[in-house]
């Protein structure tokens, strides 16, 4: 089963490859997305528009939650791929044991700085009122259990990049699936609430750590966890770092631009937060299919690349963003066509469907293109084009989103305030098509050397 992954890298058809690698990633996605939808679907049977607010108001924690697990998951990744390419072997299961325990020290330590400053943390988000009381009860759940929250990141993303894919999607769908059965249960059966939807995240995320550490214990990976492999190996971390860390910036980022963003919403009401939270995890299930797809594509990138074989990565590369493209279309017409049902299907607010549909159109038009930045990204991440991967990283949420958001917002209020997100969107796009043209023209000249 283990030579049969490498050997799936190395020398299996390139369609073949991505899409024995990819369609495992993309079904866990994709309940993945569903998990992302499940809290605000059921908590919106609620018709309390203070919850839907109370949630979206912690997503950007919670988004912090999974960045770091990010930075370990495709920092670890990146280095995993390159040196299975490579042949090193020993160099690989250092890796997976370091990012395992990084991860886990790491959780402990958000844990301990959240929950000690909890009231301070919540005021800068912008909670309020009723919502302070509601995303206090429950980010005060989520966080204490965040180091199992970085594992489920980080083990998933350790497996793939040794091939095994459908594993990884196991690990991942145990955990979702578990959250999504227990949501109904908590939130409405039991009429607890927001409480309810943390308990149930718990849960799931923990059968789903369960599930990859029962995985490895049994030795059937490639690479290993065992505290034996663990060290401080400074070039290790170093390397994960140097990929990892434009992961976590850019999904921190991320977060403190969602963050900024509800500020700015609560200006205008808890309709706009509510609309705009429910149109953002609507947008993910988009997000996260096209992820996954790049995602299944990663290992092959960054095997392909350890080991020069530089003419299967432009065609792997191809392939995946052809795919992609498909699938975004697909996206962007259902967007167009179904806002006003997809909104209404989250709360029964006219006012809200309202608002939420006319975000949600104009979301899907950039959406078109989502493919090729995704693919670039994870790309760039494979081969351990650090430098690189921090640029695209920060040119979204840095460069373009806050500054549009500052200047339309302040020129054009509500309606400058939803046109900044397609704007930025945009502007990130052409950035990452002019930098892996460069990218392009230097593998071509590489590969001729191979050769």
């Amino acid at each position: 089963m283990q030579t049969d992954r490498l050997q799936i890298l190395e020398k299996a058809p390139i369609r073949k490859a991505v899409v024995t690698l990819a369609l495992p990633t993309m079904m866990g996605m994709i309940v993945q997305a569903l998990y992302n939808l499940a809290d605000t679907f059921f908590i919106g049977r609620l018709n309390d528009a203070n919850a839907v607010a109370a949630v979206t108001l912690a997503f950007p924690l919670f988004m912090t939650l999974q960045a770091f697990g990010n930075l370990f998951a495709t920092g670890g990744a990146s280095y995993i791929s390159r040196a299975l390419g490579r042949k090193e072997l020993e160099n690989a299961k250092r890796a997976a044991a370091i990012s395992f325990f990084l991860a886990v020290g790491t959780g402990i330590v958000m844990a301990a700085v959240f929950l000690l400053n909890i009231k301070r943390i919540l005021t800068l988000i912008g909670a309020a009122g009723d919502t302070f009381r509601l995303t206090q009860i429950y980010l005060s759940y989520i966080m204490a259990f965040a180091p199992v929250l970085l594992l489920q990141v980080s083990l998933s993303g350790i497996l793939r990049a040794e091939g095994a894919t459908t594993e990884a999607m196991i690990g991942m769908m145990t955990g979702t699936v578990i959250n999504i059965l227990l949501d109904p249960i908590f939130i409405l059966t039991l009429n607890l609430g927001v409480r309810g939807a943390a308990i149930a995240t718990i849960i799931g995320n923990s059968f789903g750590v369960l599930y990859y550490i029962t995985y490895f214990v049994r030795k059937k990976s490639v690479v290993s966890i065992s505290p034996a492999y663990f060290s401080f190996h400074r070039g290790i971390i170093i390397d994960i770092c140097k990929i990892g860390i434009p992961v976590a910036v850019n999904q921190i980022l991320m977060s403190v631009v969602h963050t900024f963003s509800n500020a700015v919403a609560a200006s205008y009401g808890d309709t706009v937060i509510a609309a705009m939270g429910i149109v953002m995890r609507t947008s993910s299930l988009a997000f996260m299919l096209i992820h996954g797809l790049a995602l299944g594509y990663q290992p092959l990138a960054g095997y392909c690349f350890g080991a020069k074989l530089f003419g299967r990565l432009k065609e792997g590369f191809k392939f995946t963003i052809t795919i992609g493209t498909v699938l975004s279309a697909l996206f962007t017409a259902v967007g167009l066509t179904l806002a006003p049902q997809i909104i209404r299907a989250f709360i029964d607010n006219s006012e809200i469907i309202a608002l939420g549909a006319r975000v949600l159109r104009l979301f899907a038009v950039p959406g078109l293109f989502m493919s090729v930045q995704i693919t670039i990204m994870v790309s760039f991440q494979a081969m351990g084009k650090g430098l690189e991967s921090m640029i695209l990283s920060l040119g979204r949420q840095g460069l373009f989103f806050v500054p549009s958001i500052l200047i339309l917002n302040t020129f054009f209020g509500l309606n400058g305030f939803i046109f900044a997100h397609p704007v930025s969107d945009f502007l990130s796009i052409f950035l990452s098509v002019a930098m892996f043209a460069r990218l392009l023209r230097t593998l071509h000249k590489q590969q001729g050397q191979a050769q």
